[in-house]
């Protein structure tokens, strides 16, 4: 009888031990601090922004056509086209790249920029021979950056064949010190028909996450 007895309270003494076990468990996964994404995240690249849109924009369309879409007037088409696609990437939440915006009327040194056609590459790029490697670096040490883009230009170019559509292109370069070359090229979308700019967002931030995977594979 006293052995029953002694089972019995061991097996009670078991259960109430078990059931410690795993309230303890289930305590501690419920009040661990989570462990965060952000956390282990490297720091971003950071990336000078600097748009030369409202300079080389090229269209099949007229400007009064872009001005009737988009509801404004024809003498704010290439500034809301160039704020537009400039605060895109200011705005991306990309991982490890942070896009800064830049004024280019605050550098008169980038007048010394000029731009032709890569046959090559099919696309408008800069030519950096006018401006030193001096100038270069130190124009990115003041802003604090490791690397520069440039939005070389913004085309929209009607296409009759195969099918018709618009194709928007967006080419750009990207360099790091002493100028050296990291990536160019375009990145290319297609719409049906010409789209008010409000409505681009989508498309403009597909081209973000494009140009900064092409970044970082190379940088």
């Amino acid at each position: 009888k006293n052995k029953k007895k002694k089972t019995k309270y061991n097996i009670i003494v078991m259960k109430k031990t078990v059931l410690l076990v795993a309230w303890c468990l289930i305590f501690s996964f419920t009040h661990a601090t989570p462990i965060t994404s952000y956390e282990s995240k490297p720091n971003p690249k950071r990336i000078l922004l600097v748009s030369f849109i409202s300079q080389n924009f090229y269209s099949t369309y007229e400007n009064a056509e872009i001005a009737k879409t988009n509801e404004i007037s024809e003498a704010e088409v290439l500034k809301i086209l160039d704020e537009k696609i400039a605060g895109v990437f200011e705005d991306s939440q990309e991982d490890g790249v942070e896009f800064v915006n830049f004024d280019t009327g605050t550098a008169p040194m980038l007048e010394k920029v000029t731009f032709s056609y890569n046959n090559e590459k099919e696309c408008l790029t800069p030519y950096l021979g006018d401006l030193s490697k001096d100038e270069f670096n130190t124009f990115m040490e003041e802003n604090n950056v490791a690397y520069v883009i440039f939005l070389n230009t913004y085309e929209m170019k009607w296409i009759d064949d195969p099918q018709y559509k618009l194709d928007n292109e967006i080419h750009y370069s990207i360099f790091e010190k002493d100028k050296k070359s990291i990536v160019e090229g375009k990145y290319t979308f297609s719409t049906p028909k010409l789209i008010p700019v409000v409505k681009m967002e989508i498309k403009y931030k597909k081209a973000v996450t494009n140009i900064c995977s092409a970044f970082l594979k190379n940088s």
